[in-house]
């Protein structure tokens, strides 16, 4: 009888929610969400910083608009025979935020590809670094994935060259976040 019940109810709230879910304005806004989250969770997965708990590589332009508005400033496009792309810098500088984006092809859709953070950028990464925040609290929160080769007192590289997270120091204080590849 208990089982019967269990099993009624299922079948009647998967009835509710399969049905009462329609094309609205709200039932879009939580797709795109959700999509958005998706493209963070797969980022997440490969190992990549997250900053501010949503902005990370591989985010598409409309995420990056929605979010952050229209950049100040675009730069020119240009093709990198390296990675095949077309590559464009959007700065956002009021909030110390420049983007690298990249599309496929020339004038098309972009995704992030790279990400700096400067003064007065407030936003921090997944471990709560920031701008000024000090050499040593980055050192003890990222201790386990820094490049020794290619660290100093001057930058912390996380990851690698090839793709991480590198703070530069100015004072034993964060002065810049890059994300992305900084060598081919």
């Amino acid at each position: 009888m208990k089982k019967l019940i269990t099993t009624s109810f299922l079948g009647i709230l998967i009835f509710t929610m399969t049905f009462s879910c329609g094309n609205t304005k709200s039932n879009n806004e939580k797709i795109n969400i959700e999509s958005e989250n998706s493209v963070i969770e797969k980022v997440q997965n490969d190992s990549s910083e997250i900053i501010d708990s949503w902005l990370s590589l591989g985010l598409n332009e409309e995420i990056i608009i929605k979010k952050l508005g229209e950049p100040v400033e675009r730069g020119i496009e240009e093709f990198w025979e390296a990675t095949g792309t077309y590559n464009q810098e959007w700065k956002f500088e009021s909030i110390g935020i420049i983007l690298g984006m990249e599309s496929e092809s020339e004038k098309g859709k972009k995704t992030v590809c790279s990400i700096t953070l400067i003064n007065p950028c407030s936003l921090k990464t997944s471990k709560s670094i920031g701008i000024g925040s000090e050499y040593q609290e980055v050192y003890n929160k990222y201790s386990k994935f820094i490049d020794t080769e290619f660290s100093s007192e001057e930058n912390i590289v996380v990851g690698s060259i090839y793709g991480g997270t590198i703070f530069s120091f100015k004072n034993l204080k964060v002065d810049r976040i890059f994300i992305g590849a900084a060598a081919e």
